[in-house]
């Protein structure tokens, strides 16, 4: 073959190359190509599995992947020896050579590794020169020939065998995200929606053209939709936020909605995850258990209620029955003249406890030092340890600020020493100490906290009782009302805090109290 036929092969291979990245119809345009210049009457292009090692072919122009693979070269097979050597071959008279009859008459092959970067992808087989008619022999030009398409044809096939990759990957991705429960949208650095998974559609009702569609225009319907936006416009991440979806037939929807920054691998931002949870359901169900809780608590708060008032107004009955019997006995008089008012005022504690722990009382909260508050209600509880016997050791390391209403807080920590000291009728020990620290808080994200350790070397609580400890009116004190830890709970919990209790009987407690810092 002349140069200018040549450069026409090469010019040819090159737009070939260019022209797709689909592979099967890659390998049918080099196999045609290829035959067309060779004259060859039939021909295969061969590949080896990345993975699995074993070989198999996309195209077939006369001659299947069986036959190529059962080809003898001296003792062993000629694709093995193509691979391993990487050398083009050609074997004139095969069929004399191996004594083939008619119909599969193999006058001559020509082979070739495809071979890029150092390894063999496959080869290429071709047999049977074919001119005027007649089947000939192929000739070291044809080699030549064959080892230039090579050359410039193994690259591209192995990028579109790596685009085949990475659109098997796409599609495998796309399945599982398509299979998920969990809608999920990415949009770019301006809201346009990028991708919507089938799940996202369903629960926010989409049609089918929400890929032309602004984020801003998904979320419309969404009672928060401002502060979502926001988040985009400031490039924030948020986790878990919920949003009621307002649907056209007048229903509701409740939606758990996370938002997270896409990057590329140069940790560029490029766009954003949204992805929502239908949490509808749950919720329902959530409700239901919280009100079925709710009217066990109201029935053992009524039971607590009528157990309280019961004495006193117990007391101030019987005295007024009797009182027209004994108006001139004055002994009698200036008793019960004595009784009466300290029952009505147990009376108004208990009012006074039960107002406090179920009306909504209005808060100061202030950056605060909780240091601070916690040895203030030391130096209030001073006179209780001493005239009980207590020794108090405070070992705190330095608290990060919180955010609170001092005088609840404190009223918190004094409850905490009181119950304390009502633990130790002979006396002991309350220790106090701190961590600041990062804890998955009861609604599973994740906080800084200042954490606060309570312990005594008091009677301890049995196991059967801590699940009811902060219930209003639980107490297993003879003369307590069952309110200083149910309003301390009530206190923490509003401070976006919660408690942990750790105890033994005979042995003594620990109370945790965990209150955000400002660092969150």
């Amino acid at each position: 073959m002349n140069n200018e036929k040549i450069l026409e092969l090469i010019n040819n291979l090159f737009q070939i190359s260019s022209s797709t990245l689909n592979l099967k119809q890659l390998l049918n345009l080099i196999m045609d190509i290829t035959l067309n210049y060779l004259k060859a009457e039939v021909g295969n292009i061969v590949l080896m599995n990345k993975k699995t090692g074993l070989f198999y072919s996309d195209v077939n122009f006369g001659m299947s992947l069986e036959v190529i693979k059962n080809l003898q070269y001296g003792n062993e097979k000629l694709l093995n020896r193509i691979m391993k050597n990487k050398i083009p071959l050609i074997i004139r008279d095969y069929h004399k050579q191996h004594k083939l009859k008619k119909p599969i008459t193999i006058q001559s092959i020509l082979c070739s590794p495809l071979v890029t970067k150092g390894k063999a992808l496959g080869a290429i087989f071709l047999v049977n020169k074919y001119i005027d008619n007649s089947i000939t022999n192929f000739s070291r030009d044809d080699l030549e020939i064959l080892r230039i398409i090579n050359t410039n044809i193994a690259s591209s096939i192995e990028k579109a065998q790596l685009y085949e990759e990475v659109l098997d990957l796409k599609n495998f991705n796309d399945s599982i995200i398509n299979s998920i429960s969990t809608g999920v949208i990415t949009t770019d650095l301006e809201g346009g929606v990028l991708s919507i998974n089938s799940s996202a559609r369903f629960i926010l009702n989409l049609s089918d053209d929400s890929l032309q569609k602004n984020i801003r225009d998904i979320v419309d319907k969404l009672d928060n939709r401002k502060f979502l936006m926001n988040a985009l416009k400031n490039k924030e991440n948020i986790l878990n936020v919920e949003s009621i979806l307002s649907l056209r037939d007048g229903t509701e929807k409740i939606l758990n909605i996370s938002i997270s920054i896409l990057n590329n691998l140069a940790s560029e931002i490029i766009g954003f995850t949204i992805s929502l949870d239908d949490i509808t359901e749950k919720k329902y169900l959530e409700n239901q258990v919280l009100r079925n809780d709710q009217l066990a608590a109201l029935g053992e708060l009524s039971a607590g209620i009528a157990h309280e008032i019961k004495n006193p107004l117990t007391s101030i009955k019987g005295f007024s029955e009797i009182l027209h019997k004994k108006l001139d006995d004055k002994e009698f008089l200036v008793k019960y003249s004595l009784i009466i008012p300290k029952e009505v005022e147990r009376l108004n504690t208990i009012i006074e406890g039960m107002l406090q722990f179920s009306r909504p009382k209005s808060k100061k909260i202030e950056r605060c030092s909780l240091e601070k508050v916690i040895r203030s209600a030391r130096d209030l509880m001073n006179y209780e340890f001493k005239k009980n016997n207590i020794n108090f050791v405070m070992n705190l390391t330095p608290l990060s600020d919180s955010y609170c209403d001092v005088s609840q807080m404190e009223q918190v920590f004094i409850n905490f020493f009181l119950n304390a000291v009502q633990a130790m009728e002979k006396g002991g020990t309350i220790a106090i100490k701190n961590k600041v620290m990062v804890k998955k808080s009861p609604s599973k994200l994740f906080f800084e906290y200042n954490t606060i350790y309570i312990s005594d070397t008091g009677r301890g609580i049995a196991e059967k009782n801590l699940p009811r400890l902060f219930n209003p009116f639980f107490t297993t004190r003879t003369n307590g009302t069952g309110l200083g830890l149910s309003i301390s709970h009530k206190i923490v919990t509003e401070h976006k805090g919660f408690i942990e209790v750790f105890s033994k009987v005979n042995e003594g407690t620990t109370f945790v109290i965990h209150i955000p810092t400002v660092n969150n």
